[in-house]
């Protein structure tokens, strides 16, 4: 799935299209789902998109209190519990906060897998690949936590301009 959401004050629109693999390359198949709901309930409309593992559609009350754990582990390791996926999630938010940008600026991006029934936040850089366990409901939180930086991104612009 493909979902896209757009925040407009404390109204959320999402806008989901099935993906399909068709000669080994993905295509986004015709149709959409357009669901409607408030800032705050914005978790639910987005957790039945994804897939049905609680480890990615947890709520952000689950991750509270447990703590995450960087998986110290040989390069061949890393590479070999990443090709146990049984799931991956790309996760990006975005928000104009120059009203003359052509594009959104992106403010937060993750990539999350789901291997041997871990919830695991891939970070790459510099050459390496940093796999980190967090628990389930770190998704919800930290797309929470983004979404607040991005309306306040938008909310200085706006201000700004009044």
């Amino acid at each position: 799935m493909r979902t896209e959401f757009f925040l407009l004050g404390e109204r959320a629109v999402l806008v989901s299209r099935r993906l399909a693999k068709i000669e080994g390359s993905i295509r986004i198949e015709p149709g959409a789902q357009v669901t409607f709901s408030l800032v705050d309930d914005l978790w639910p409309g987005v957790a039945r998109t994804l897939p049905d593992v609680p480890q990615l559609r947890a709520p952000a009350s689950e991750a509270a209190g447990t703590p995450d754990r960087e998986l110290d582990l040989p390069e061949p390791d890393r590479e070999a519990l990443l090709a146990r996926e049984t799931f991956a999630l790309q996760v990006t938010v975005e928000a104009w906060p120059d009203s003359d940008a052509e594009t959104p600026k992106v403010l937060w991006a993750r990539h999350w897998s789901v291997a041997d029934d871990r919830l695991l936040d891939v970070r790459a850089g510099e050459g390496t690949v940093k796999l980190v366990e967090r628990p389930a409901g770190s998704v919800a939180a930290e797309l929470r936590w983004a979404l607040v930086g991005a309306m306040d991104a938008t909310a200085a612009r706006a201000a700004e301009s009044h």
